[in-house]
């Protein structure tokens, strides 16, 4: 059985050959629909539905992801959920990052991480920053992103910006250090961020974007805020950097939380990967019987 994980143009053909071998696949769809602005979205939609045309089995990272494609007309045993859990080091840099994550502190920062693009908020996460008034805290924005975009210049006092693709060790140190992580995204599918926050023992603010709520026990792990409320934004991270030590216990219960769904992934995994070897003849005869009928 072959399991691939990401959209590259040679998929389709690879999974062509291995259902001509009789060898099952197994496919993870991280996108049902393209990031807004990204290049190539019609592509990426065709692409999708190529993927589910041949895979034995597809993975994704949200419940309501599984429930949209069962309920576009593909077989409830071929989709499976599993959480997004991979965090963002490579494998080398995992036993730096379990160290780390035994030795986090809570500084007066808060963490915004990734590509910096419109689409992730950044313009209503800045201005709900300017709302917050006197504080001693400051936030971060950390990755490489497009100078030229209107909420770049300027930026008010208390925003750092590292324009540069960052490293896993500065990365980790971030991670580390932050008081919490925010993810304003205005449109997404899922996040390993919220997964890599948890790891850490951090707390989490995110807006109900695709799966992201479905990563967070509101109140327990972090919070949930429309991302067009910049007024709420601004009231959740001043509540939030009012406060060590709840930080801490939401931090310890967003570990806890990442602790239990790692012990059940492998479970999971195991089940798909039982389903994909058993069910690859069905899949082989009468692979065009299971595509959806309707729009995803």
């Amino acid at each position: 059985m072959v399991h691939l994980t990401g959209p590259h143009t040679w998929n389709t053909a690879v999974m062509r050959h291995l259902q001509r071998c009789g060898i099952p696949s197994v496919h993870t769809l991280h996108d049902l629909d393209p990031h807004a602005g990204g290049a190539y979205q019609h592509l990426l939609r065709a692409w999708n539905r190529s993927v589910m045309h041949r895979a034995d089995q597809i993975l994704v990272h949200g419940e309501r992801y599984r429930k949209r494609l069962t309920d576009a007309g593909l077989a409830v045993d071929r989709v499976t959920f599993s959480p997004l859990l991979h965090l963002f080091v490579s494998h080398g840099g995992l036993q730096e990052a379990s160290r780390l994550a035994r030795a986090v502190a809570y500084e007066p920062f808060v963490l915004f991480f990734g590509r910096l693009e419109p689409y992730k908020g950044l313009g209503l996460l800045i201005g709900a920053w300017s709302r917050l008034g006197s504080t001693d805290a400051s936030l971060v924005l950390a990755g490489a992103g497009d100078l030229s975009r209107s909420w770049v210049k300027p930026l008010p006092r208390g925003i750092e910006l590292r324009n540069r693709l960052v490293g896993d060790r500065e990365a980790m140190d971030l991670f580390r250090r932050c008081s919490i992580v925010v993810l304003p995204y205005s449109k997404a599918s899922q996040s390993a961020l919220i997964a890599a926050a948890y790891y850490f023992s951090k707390a989490v603010v995110v807006s109900p974007s695709g799966a992201l709520p479905e990563y967070v026990v509101p109140g327990e792990t972090g919070w949930v805020v429309d991302p067009c409320d910049e007024d709420g934004l601004a009231a959740v991270l001043g509540n939030a950097l009012s406060g060590t030590d709840r930080l801490r216990r939401m931090g310890q219960a967003g570990r806890n939380w990442y602790e239990r769904q790692r012990d059940q992934e492998m479970g999971v995994l195991e089940s798909m990967y039982e389903r994909a070897i058993n069910g690859s003849e069905r899949a082989q005869t009468n692979v065009k019987a299971d595509l959806p009928t309707r729009e995803l």
